[in-house]
């Protein structure tokens, strides 16, 4: 592996999403302070809404970085000229697919945000905004992706970050003196700005052969072999997109944008902190995708290293994000906006397991079989679509309306033990590692386990008087130390097999 520029990816994605991770804390605390939570939840629900439609660039962005290993490893810089001449046409209409599907929606805005409590016009204008800023974006989408695919993931980092950084400067400075949900809205644009002129000059500089060779075009056999990766990787993407932004629309549409404003400062902290744990994780596809062409064995090492580490991490702080979610909250946002318990518990749970499927999914990108499972992700989306519908109109029957949400949490944990880790781990052990994963299944579901018993266990610990802080710093404290006997749980058996097969 390339472990220099491995190391760069990891470090400089870390460094800004933390950076990213600050600056979309400060400014949710600003919109619902100057706005209130109910603005707070249409935006949250805008999000999810338009994440949904996005799932249609989401096949283009694996393929096209998996498609250029090969050619980029072997120098064929003809090939590489071809296939972004390819993808370039392909984000550009995906751009505008993403534009009409989300003006086709608009109709169903007022049923979808359920409790709003702004004009219908202000909602469509809003919304409005947000879909050109978002279809916009696209047209630049393949050059990100021609700089990924030869390993530099950290200079698209760096620009997107920076475009960020840029717009919640300004969302900022509108809150504080203007408090337009609109004006909050435009301010992507300057991101978007940002974003577009650094791609431009940075292609131009690196790459400028390729970007301006507009000639070479793939041949009928070629581009058959990139849209069946372009569909099977979109297929993919569709469960799992499907998966995690329709909880948010359909809390908001059964329970309510307020509810869902709550519910999206817990998710809200949990998913951008697991994303900068993700980062320790998916700068790596280019690499290993380059090294499963040259040195498939060292593949299968690196995998078994790294799915040990995503449990390690992911006990860590999945246990510490229970333990002080509540205390962190009302420090980060407010008082008054705490979600009951057995929501924030199977909350927990579910990303926890989510998140041990990190390492088989890079694995799975960079080594290209995500053909062989590609109808994986419709029973996923189908299963978790029916079941969370089902289970929030049952639970909001038996507990009431805040309780319910667990109702479509628990539908995507059973989606997640039941579909995705029993195919997703089997496709790629058979059919790129060519070896049985059932000790792997074992395994996983005994860690899955143990953490949930050290949850369940711990909750009889917590400190819940005092202040904010205080709970804080004791219930962190908890949590690591039931995370040592957990990961100890877990790697003493390890341990003490190895010294075993080295005295026989």
């Amino acid at each position: 592996m390339d472990k220099k520029k491995g190391i760069l990816n990891v470090a400089v994605s870390i460094l800004f999403k933390l950076i990213l991770l600050a600056g979309s804390i400060i400014i949710r605390r600003l919109l619902i302070e100057r706005l209130g939570n109910g603005i707070n939840g249409i935006n949250s629900l805008y999000i999810s809404i338009i994440g949904l439609l996005s799932v249609a660039e989401l096949g283009v962005g694996g393929a096209i970085t998996y498609c250029m290993y090969k050619p980029i490893v072997e120098g064929n810089k003809e090939r590489v000229c071809a296939l972004f001449n390819y993808f370039k046409r392909a984000y550009f209409i995906i751009g505008i697919v993403i534009f009409s599907l989300g003006v086709l929606i608009m109709p169903a805005l007022p049923f979808l945000a359920e409790g709003h409590n702004i004009y219908t016009s202000e909602l469509y204008s809003s919304y409005i905004i947000l879909l050109i800023s978002v279809a916009a974006s696209y047209m630049f989408g393949a050059k990100l992706s021609l700089i990924n695919a030869h390993k530099n993931n950290y200079i698209t980092t760096a620009l997107l970050s920076l475009g960020m950084i840029g717009q919640y400067i300004l969302q900022a400075l509108v809150l504080i003196f203007t408090p337009s949900f609109d004006g909050y809205l435009l301010c992507a644009f300057v991101s978007l700005a940002i974003q577009w002129v650094g791609t431009e000059l940075i292609t131009r500089i690196l790459y400028g052969d390729i970007v301006a060779n507009k000639k070479v075009r793939l041949t009928s056999e070629e581009r058959k072999e990139v849209k069946r990766n372009s569909s099977a990787m979109l297929m993919h993407k569709i469960g799992g997109t499907m998966v995690n932004t329709l909880d948010s629309i359909i809390i908001s549409a059964f329970l309510g944008v307020e509810l869902l404003g709550r519910y999206s400062n817990y998710s809200s902290i949990v998913t951008n902190a697991t994303a900068v744990l993700s980062l320790l994780f998916t700068p790596l596809i280019s690499i290993i995708g380059h090294t499963f062409v040259a040195d498939r064995e060292r593949v299968i090492v690196r995998y078994r290293q790294l799915y040990f580490l995503n449990y390690v991490i992911g006990v860590f702080f999945y246990l510490g994000f229970y333990a002080v979610a509540d205390s962190l909250i009302e420090l980060l946002f407010g008082e008054g906006l705490r979600l009951a318990r057995p929501v924030v518990f199977v909350m927990t749970v579910n990303y926890f397991i989510q998140f041990m499927r990190q390492t088989t999914l890079v694995f799975r990108d960079a080594t290209g079989i995500f053909y062989k499972d590609r109808w994986k992700p419709l029973l996923e989306g189908s299963v978790n679509a029916i079941l969370s519908v089902l289970l929030v109109i049952i639970f909001r029957h038996a507990f009431g309306d805040e309780v319910a949400s667990t109702g479509v949490i628990f539908a995507t944990v059973i989606t997640n033990l039941a579909v995705c880790h029993i195919i997703e781990p089997y496709v790629l052990f058979k059919y790129a590692f060519d070896i049985t994963p059932r000790s792997h299944y074992f395994k996983s579901y005994i860690g899955i386990g143990l953490f949930t018993l050290a949850l369940i266990y711990m909750d009889r610990f917590l400190y819940s008087g005092g202040a904010a802080f205080t709970r804080f710093l004791i219930n962190g404290a908890i949590s690591i130390g039931f995370s040592v006997l957990v990961i100890a749980a877990v790697f003493v058996p390890r341990v003490i097999g190895f010294i075993k097969n080295k005295t026989a």
